[in-house]
């Protein structure tokens, strides 16, 4: 991914609602979570419901290591890497 790229993603949540999100990769930085620090790419996702800043590490596999919910007291972060 680069920096700037565009995408969008449509969720289907537990209500069986859709929801439209675009996302957008604003950088890449280094980001330290309970199971380690590792580079990671900030993703900020918004839809009609909110934004959200998302970091996801940049080594494949793409996993979400820390995903904050804008204007809600709710960060969610990698505790550990099962095998690690």
């Amino acid at each position: 991914m680069k920096t700037g790229a565009l995408g969008s993603a449509v969720t289907q949540v537990e209500s069986g609602t859709t929801t439209i999100m675009s996302a957008q990769v604003l950088e890449v930085t280094n980001i330290e979570v309970p199971a380690g620090t590792f580079q990671a790419y900030r993703i900020e996702m918004v839809s009609a419901a909110g934004k959200q800043i998302l970091y996801a590490r940049q080594e494949a596999p793409h996993i979400i290591l820390r995903l904050e919910t804008r204007g809600q007291p709710l960060v969610m972060q990698l505790e550990f890497i099962s095998g690690s």
